[in-house]
């Protein structure tokens, strides 16, 4: 049970840290706004999960997290991409091909727990 309550809990950390660098991306104009503002944002994300780290039983992983919320929009993203942008075709398919291997097999390399 303590184990489904931080599942959730870190669910609902990496939705609220990709909610956040989604809307300051939108909102600000320049550039050095917009990575000034994801920097504060992932800075202070990694000290409240620092500190909730020392009061529940296992450990929130944030990167982990946002990448398994955001792999299913990147993975269809991505392959889309692969067919607009390189041009002849036998790129097109290998590109997509690649970066669907990518997004399947490099979360799970990520957050390897080690207990």
């Amino acid at each position: 049970m303590k184990k489904l309550i931080t599942l959730i809990i870190n669910s609902l950390f990496c939705g609220y840290v990709a909610t956040l660098c989604l809307i300051s991306l939108i909102e600000f104009y320049s550039w050095e706004d917009k990575i000034l503002a994801i920097i504060i944002i992932v800075g202070s994300v990694y000290i409240i999960a620092f500190i909730a780290n020392r009061f529940l039983p296992t450990n929130i992983h944030l990167m982990g997290g946002v990448l398994d919320l955001l792999s299913g929009p990147l993975l269809i993203a991505g392959a889309l991409a692969c067919f607009a942008f390189l041009e002849p075709w036998p790129i097109k398919i290998i590109g997509t091909f690649v970066w669907i291997l990518i997004m399947l097999y490099f979360p799970s390399h990520i957050n390897v727990d080690k207990d």
